[in-house]
């Protein structure tokens, strides 16, 4: 009880005076905590053209899936993947951060959807928190294999998910009509393509 009359007395006297104050110092003093982490020896972050913050952006693109085993990043190098190459984009466009490194969770990486290997789309969709940086899709195109294209890339809003968002997906299977003609015709094309 002594605690409470005490503190209730206290309280109104700090927080009008004291605590304004002090954060002010503070943060005068230290400066933003990604600030601080720079000036302690930690990696900069890179300087842009429009926004030196990760934002949440949504990025279109288009890709042949010959010769890559799907869109899910692989952490083992020997298996190409879609995402692997994107990452690898966006790292030498200047568009993450260092300290992500290869770390999906720090960017908060989503994809729509997933394809299989050697699965291609024509129209892919991924999120992630990166810079804004003038001619992004251009800069990242400079540094995708000639199979994945950048098509655009937006600002999203910090709430946006492809889960709630997205109201359908269209897959598209194209085989060659010969696959379903019986075994000996099918034989018979092979060998009419084959070189001589």
């Amino acid at each position: 009880r002594v605690f409470q009359q005490r503190s209730s007395k206290a309280v109104p006297a700090m927080a009008e005076s004291v605590l304004p104050s002090a954060k002010r110092s503070r943060l005068d003093e230290e400066g933003s905590p990604a600030e601080a982490q720079a000036t302690a020896g930690g990696p900069e972050k890179p300087k842009t053209n429009v926004s030196s913050v990760p934002r949440k952006h949504v990025i279109l693109l288009s890709f042949s899936g010959s010769g890559y085993f799907g869109m899910q990043w692989n952490p083992d190098t020997r298996f190409r993947t879609i995402e692997g190459e994107l990452i690898q984009a966006l790292q030498k466009a200047k568009a993450i951060p260092d300290y992500y490194g290869g770390d999906l969770g720090k960017m908060h990486f989503q994809r729509c959807s997933r394809t299989d290997k050697n699965v291609s789309a024509a129209r892919q969709l991924v999120t992630l928190k990166m810079f804004s940086l003038d001619s992004l899709v251009e800069k990242l195109n400079e540094h995708l294999p000639s199979q994945i294209r950048v098509m655009g890339v937006k600002r999203v809003t910090r709430g946006f998910s492809f889960k709630k968002t997205c109201w359908h997906r269209t897959y598209e299977y194209l085989l060659p009509s010969y696959a379903f003609a019986p075994f000996h015709v099918r034989r018979h094309v092979h060998q009419s393509d084959a070189p001589t």
